[in-house]
């Protein structure tokens, strides 16, 4: 079996900007339900990843797994969006 190169692990489209980005400009317009539905998608995107053998310190994006999380997490803290 061959040994994934994990640090170098890039990704095509920059999936992950873009919902961070579409939650700010949602929550922007006062449509807090679907801020929250791209952060939860940002959350399960990166949750997808580990399963496949990411590691926290491996990069998506050019950016820490464990960032993209913890940028997710505090945006939905921080606009009282959690559930």
């Amino acid at each position: 079996m061959k040994k994934m190169k994990k640090n170098n692990m890039k990704v095509k489209k920059q999936i992950l900007h873009n919902c961070l980005d579409k939650a700010k400009s949602f929550y922007k317009l006062g449509d807090k339900d679907k801020a929250r539905d791209y952060c939860d998608m940002g959350i399960a995107w990166v949750a997808e990843k580990r399963i496949e053998g990411y590691g926290a310190k491996d990069t998506i994006e050019d950016v820490r797994v464990e960032l993209w999380l913890e940028r997710f997490w505090m945006f939905l803290e921080n606009k009282n969006l959690m559930l």
